[in-house]
C-alpha cells in the first residue's frame, strides 16, 4: 500500500503434488495505482488549518502511501492540541481517493496560582499562564510572576518585597510554515538580603533568542536548536559585604551559547 496499489489482491493457488505434497502459488494482482485527489481537514474549531497541514507528509497529486499517512497522523497528534485524530480514505474515482483528517480539539491552555510562606521572604505568591496554541497558530506563549511580600505572622514590614521575579517567553515552532523555529524570552529576578542569606541585594535580568530547524539528514526526526542568552547581575550592599560575597563587583555580565541536537521518533 506504500506504492499506491490499495486495490491489489493476493490469491493462493494450491496444486496437489503426489500423495503427501502440495505446491502453493501466490498470484498477485496489482490493479492500478491510486493517487490522492484532495485532503480535507475537519473538526478544527480553534487551531488554524495551516498548523495541521504543515505536519502532513502526504499531498494532493501524490501516489497513495499508507506509511506516510500514518506518519502524518503521528505528527498531528504530537502537536498535543487534539484529543483524537482520525484519518479516513474516501474513494472518488477508480484511481483517486480523498483524505479526510478529522481532529478533536482539547483544552490547550493552563493557568496557575500559588501561595506559600518562607522564613526568608515571608508570605509568597504568584501565578502563571501557559498558552501552547496561542491564537490557534501553534505558537507558545508563557507568562509567570512571583513575589515575596516581606510579611510574616510576627511582624509586618513596610519595606519593598524581598523577592520578585517575572518572565515571558514566546516560541513559533514553524515560522511561516517553514521548518524553522524562532523563540525569545526575557526575565527578571530580585532577591533581597535576609538573615538566611548573604547580606546583599541581588538583581538579575536578561533575555535569550533561540533558533532551530528540522533536519533532512539523517532523517526528519532530527531537530537542532541554538540559543543565545545575555544576563546582567547587580549587587547592592556595603563595600565590605560586596568584597566578601560578590568579589567586590557591583555588576557582572554573562553571555551563554548552547546547542542541542535531538531525535524524537515517538
Amino acid at each position: 500500500m506504500d506504492r499506491g496499489y490499495i486495490y491489489s489482491r493476493i490469491e493462493p493457488e494450491i496444486t496437489p503434488v503426489g500423495e503427501d505434497s502440495l505446491d502453493i502459488h501466490f498470484v498477485v494482482t496489482e490493479n492500478h495505482k491510486v493517487y490522492i485527489n484532495y485532503i480535507a481537514i475537519k473538526g478544527n474549531t480553534r487551531t488554524r488549518e495551516n498548523v495541521i497541514r504543515r505536519q502532513l507528509r502526504v499531498f494532493p497529486g501524490d501516489v497513495f502511501n499508507r506509511g506516510r499517512l500514518m506518519r502524518s497522523h503521528r505528527e498531528v497528534m504530537m502537536l498535543n492540541f487534539f484529543a483524537n485524530v482520525i484519518p479516513d480514505v474516501v474513494p472518488v474515482a477508480e484511481d483517486k481517493v480523498d483524505l479526510e483528517i478529522t481532529v478533536e480539539e482539547k483544552p490547550a491552555g493552563q493557568a496557575n496560582a500559588n501561595m506559600g510562606y518562607t522564613q526568608s521572604y515571608g508570605m509568597t505568591g504568584g501565578g502563571g499562564l501557559a498558552l501552547p496554541n496561542f491564537r490557534g497558530r501553534g505558537q507558545s506563549l508563557n507568562l509567570s510572576f512571583n513575589v515575596g511580600t516581606n510579611y510574616n505572622v510576627y511582624r509586618m514590614s513596610n519595606n519593598r518585597p524581598k523577592y520578585r521575579s517575572a518572565s515571558i517567553s514566546f516560541t513559533d515552532p514553524m515560522v511561516n510554515d517553514t521548518k524553522n523555529l524562532v523563540g525569545g524570552s526575557v526575565f527578571y529576578r530580585f532577591s533581597g538580603s535576609s538573615m538566611y542569606s548573604a547580606p546583599i541585594d541581588y538583581t538579575m535580568a536578561g533575555g535569550s533568542l533561540t533558533w532551530g530547524r528540522i533536519f533532512k539528514w539523517p532523517d526528519d526526526f532530527f531537530r537542532g536548536t541554538w540559543s543565545f542568552q545575555v544576563v546582567r547581575k547587580e549587587y547592592d550592599g556595603s563595600q565590605a559585604d560586596l568584597e566578601r560575597y560578590a568579589g567586590g563587583l557591583k555588576t557582572s555580565d554573562g553571555i551563554n551559547f548552547s546547542q542541542t541536537i535531538r531525535r524524537d521518533s515517538r
